[in-house]
């Protein structure tokens, strides 16, 4: 269904998927059992890409050995992108004592030359939805996007924010999930012991979060680490060889974050997106969704797909795949620029790349 309704509105996605069907979910999709779905995105010129080999997590012996001898299924995938904690991923191969040299070859070996950096930017939202334009990753514009919500959701969004975006960094973000682990273990699996390290945990992640708070005037309209400097995709050398990374938006309520609004701000800036979202998430909690049943896509989503659809076919809005737009905007790197003595920036060779003077 959500394949079918792509088709009619004439979008490409850069489809993740599981190479092999190894999954605690009952309703888990993967190459190995629904190849013949997949091949249908694949045909339909869907990119499709690896979300690291499987669902669910394997021995550590067990997951490298997939790793090093999968076989890609198709010739032209070159795109990977990391799903959860699996040992091989670009985000943690590291922190289970391999070399870059070692990670570096099975990427060539499979012909990977593009990755994902693992953490967004930020999460679209209304007045959020623009990649290049740092202004919008920031907590004030959150929060002004998330005006309708109740105080108690705006307060846990705000503080996801904060952690995931605002800070980013490694110790803050395994704080918070360590705490949200020990919670669980402890109310489902009655790990009473836990207590302590979970308070331990909650003590060190509050006091960042409660300076944002009482200095809100001074970090409300600070971006994002990850969206200062509007990092799109960047060039990153593993071990001898250079891959490209690419950087996502999170997307998860398409009401807002694809509303005629933000597609008109998104124009008027000629900015751009790459949405991270899964377009059938089940969690009820999350708003915005997709589907408003299990065979049903919402109206208000799939009017914001129409208008989305029609700038697309229009052509004010390019929709190319991750490897098409890094293909395309890689040939900066051929591009010439100078200064002349009043200190503007011209441009000496363009490499056949459209490009707009900014004053």
């Amino acid at each position: 269904m959500q394949r079918v309704f792509f088709k009619e509105k004439a979008i490409k996605v850069t489809k993740g998927f599981f190479l092999n069907h190894f999954s605690k979910r009952e309703d888990n999709a993967s190459y190995e059992n629904q190849k013949n779905e997949i091949d249908l995105w694949k045909n339909d010129l869907h990119e499709l890409c690896y979300h690291s080999l499987s669902q669910s997590i394997k021995s550590d012996d067990d997951s490298f050995s997939d790793f090093e001898n999968f076989e890609p299924p198709y010739l032209d995938i070159p795109t990977w992108i990391d799903h959860g904690y699996q040992p091989y991923n670009f985000s943690l191969y590291k922190n289970f004592n391999k070399e870059d040299a070692y990670f570096e070859s099975v990427l060539i070996k499979k012909n990977i030359t593009i990755l994902w950096n693992y953490i967004d930017c930020g999460t679209a939202t209304r007045g959020v939805i623009n990649q290049l334009n740092g202004s919008h990753f920031t907590l004030s514009s959150f929060l002004k996007g998330n005006k309708n919500l109740s105080f108690i959701k705006r307060m846990q969004l705000m503080i996801k924010n904060i952690i995931f975006h605002y800070y980013a960094t490694q110790d803050i973000i395994l704080k918070y999930k360590s705490l949200a682990q020990n919670f669980k273990n402890i109310i489902y699996k009655k790990q009473i012991m836990l207590v302590f390290k979970l308070v331990s945990n909650f003590i060190s992640i509050s006091k960042p979060i409660l300076a944002v708070f009482l200095g809100w005037n001074k970090h409300k309209n600070t971006p994002f680490k990850y969206a200062k400097y509007s990092p799109i995709f960047f060039k990153h050398r593993i071990a001898e060889k250079e891959f490209y990374i690419f950087q996502t938006l999170e997307m998860v309520d398409f009401k807002k974050s694809l509303s005629k609004e933000n597609i008109d701000l998104l124009l008027q800036e000629k900015g751009l997106f790459i949405a991270h979202t899964y377009f059938s998430v089940p969690m009820n909690y999350h708003q915005g969704k997709m589907f408003a049943t299990t065979s049903k896509i919402d109206q208000e989503v799939a009017a914001n797909f129409n208008y989305l659809s029609e700038n697309i076919k229009n052509n004010n809005i390019w929709n190319p795949t991750i490897s098409e737009l890094i293909g395309y905007m890689k040939n900066f790197e051929n591009s010439i620029l100078d200064i002349n003595p009043e200190g503007t920036i011209l441009v000496k060779s363009s490499a056949n790349l459209l490009f707009r003077t900014v004053d």
